[in-house]
């Protein structure tokens, strides 16, 4: 039986010295990575909108503001439209669900 000698090299601990720090310094910073990750789709998908709107003159930085307002005012109807219908169904489950509970208990 030959007995293998393993060496490891100076480079390899300091590599995955600096590999694991970065690691560690990746993971506590998730928050933010994923936000500028966010950012970025947002970017790349409201970037054909600006351009469309910058060939009938209108400058970069006010495009921007006009798509971004139309966007959240797009998300403040729908939500203000759903809401309520949540708000009812809602109501609704919580006056039924004693006795369909009831129901359940008895057959089982």
């Amino acid at each position: 039986m030959t007995i293998q000698k393993v060496e490891i090299s100076q480079k390899t601990i300091i590599f995955l010295t600096i590999f694991l720090l970065l690691l560690f310094v990746s993971w506590q910073l998730r928050s933010l990575i994923l936000l500028f990750f966010l950012c970025f789709i947002f970017m790349e998908a409201l970037n054909p909108a600006v351009i469309f709107l910058q060939k009938f003159k209108i400058p970069k930085v006010l495009a921007i503001i006009i798509l971004y307002i139309i966007i959240w005012s797009g998300i403040s109807f729908s939500l203000a439209g759903a809401i309520p219908i949540i708000v009812t169904e809602t109501t609704n489950l919580i006056k039924i669900l004693p006795s369909t509970l009831d129901k359940f208990t008895l057959m089982g």
